[in-house]
């Protein structure tokens, strides 16, 4: 891994991490959400400061080179986040939807006691 990549990754890493503290305090990020950005965050900044640890899993995995290991850890852990997302914005539609269901029979309950 070039000493390039190790510096941005570090830079980049550690901007993440101190933004991330930022927006917790400010409580504008929910907590889980900021623990997955922090500890990304950890995971890269242990990498660019140890790039014997990218090296050797890449070698392991048959990835050519450490800098695509690199680009790939990071594109998994934002796909695994996005699934996450995903998931999350499922339930609350459907949480949406059986609440407006509730509130509908009610209106119509009421609707037809009112006609009563």
């Amino acid at each position: 891994m070039t000493l390039q990549l190790r510096l941005i990754l570090l830079g980049a890493s550690i901007f993440c991490f101190f933004f991330i503290i930022g927006k917790v305090r400010k409580a504008k990020i929910r907590i889980d959400d900021a623990i997955f950005w922090i500890l990304s965050s950890m995971l890269f900044i242990v990498m660019a400061l140890l790039p014997a640890i990218p090296i050797q899993l890449s070698r392991i995995m048959g990835i050519e080179s450490p800098a695509n290991f690199v680009f790939l850890l990071a594109f998994s852990l934002i796909f695994i986040k996005l699934f996450v997302l995903s998931m999350a914005i499922s339930l609350e539609v459907e949480k949406r939807t059986r609440l407006v269901q509730s509130i509908a029979i009610r209106e119509k309950d009421l609707d037809a006691e009112k006609k009563n």
